[in-house]
This record gives structure tokens, sequence and C-alpha cells, in this order.
């Protein structure tokens, strides 16, 4: 990600962008959830 800065060739469309953050926002918030309703059964 860091070495694409400056080389236009290798930037995503900001479509890609969004989508990517969406799904890792996603993903977090489900692993959140899920060790959270894990600690609370263990608990």
């Amino acid at each position: 990600m860091l070495l694409a800065v400056g080389s236009p060739m290798f930037e995503p469309p900001p479509q890609a962008v969004n989508v990517n953050a969406t799904k890792v926002a996603a993903n977090i918030d489900n692993f959140i959830t899920l060790s959270s309703f894990v600690r609370f059964t263990l608990n």
C-alpha cells in the first residue's frame, strides 16, 4: 500500500477502496461481536 503511493498505475479506484474498507470494518465488527460473546459466555 505504502509502496504504491506516488504511482498512479497502482492506485486502485476509490470505489474499490471503499468496498475494501467496508469489508474490513464489517470483519472487525464481527470479530469484536464474536469475541465479546465468547468472553461473556466464558465468564
